[in-house]
């Protein structure tokens, strides 16, 4: 599909990701970039070629391909030599198999998206929901709410189970990973996504995150948000209000930032439960 098509309402195939991306609608992400200001969404809109993907949200795309696309996998990735990036070798390498069509990872990228991947392949519970009839995998979606059109991009849907699967690659430990779910908003992305679905007649009740731990001996861990959960309905309001200023913008075209006003300011709030650790997430 060329990448200046407005898509129909409906579920896509065979999408690459950078043909969805440039596609016209409202996605989830888009939504952090309005929670800043309706200024950062604006530029975001329209200066989209400055915001470029870092390395580790490449490799997080590159395991995504390999565990739920594996043949794509092969026909779009090649693994480099073992060798440092930086040095004329791999350049050399990495020109060659880009001039192909080709994208190259590192072999120490390559070796983890290898382990990650048969690690989830493993995990029993993905198993058993990979193996249901009618399982649906890498689908990009596109629906209209209040006669704007909206998007996402659905890893996994088993609609035997009134489930949708989707993978987060993470730094994070198991416990620190609910506060990647925080500070990512992956709750705005289970209720985006679940009323995505259900705009398009697919029932789910439930959004497991499969979080892919990077470290060392490359785990699996599930989180769900559930339909009936308060984690869902406080994501419902906030995301439904982004929504309304969304639709505000786009009605006045006005697109306001920071307040220009003198704002006061006051003691910092520390949470005590949460401890300090910087994290690295991508999706």
């Amino acid at each position: 599909m060329p990448e200046s098509t407005t898509p129909s309402p409906g579920l896509h195939y065979n999408i690459e990701e950078a043909d969805y991306h440039a596609w016209p609608g409202l996605a989830q992400s888009m939504l952090s970039h309005l929670a800043h200001t309706p200024a950062h969404l604006f530029d975001y809109l329209n200066q989209r070629d400055q915001y470029k993907s870092t390395a580790a949200q490449q490799v997080g795309t590159a395991v995504h391909k390999r565990v739920l696309e594996p043949d794509g996998f092969k026909d779009q990735y090649i693994i480099g030599p073992e060798v440092d990036a930086r040095t004329k070798e791999f350049k050399q390498f990495k020109a060659a198999a880009e001039s192909k069509g080709k994208r190259v990872l590192t072999a120490k990228d390559g070796a983890w998206v290898d382990a990650i991947a048969r690690s989830i392949k493993d995990s029993r519970w993905f198993q058993s929901q990979s193996k249901l009839d009618g399982v649906i995998v890498e689908a990009s979606a596109v629906w209209e709410m209040d006669q704007y059109l909206c998007r996402g991009r659905f890893d996994m849907i088993v609609p035997e189970r009134k489930l949708m699967i989707d993978l987060k690659t993470t730094n994070s430990s198991f416990d620190n990973f609910k506060f990647s779910i925080r500070q990512f908003h992956y709750a705005w992305q289970a209720y985006w996504y679940m009323k995505g679905a259900e705009n398009l007649g697919i029932d789910i009740d439930t959004f497991v995150m499969a979080a892919l731990h990077k470290e060392r001996p490359f785990l699996v861990s599930y989180h769900e948000i559930r339909r009936d959960s308060q984690v869902f309905d406080d994501a419902a309001v906030e995301v439904e209000n982004l929504f309304d200023k969304y639709k505000d913008c786009m009605r006045t075209g006005v697109w306001e930032g920071y307040p220009q006003d003198p704002v006061p300011v006051l003691p910092d709030k520390v949470d005590p439960q949460r401890p300090v650790v910087l994290v690295e997430t991508t999706f």
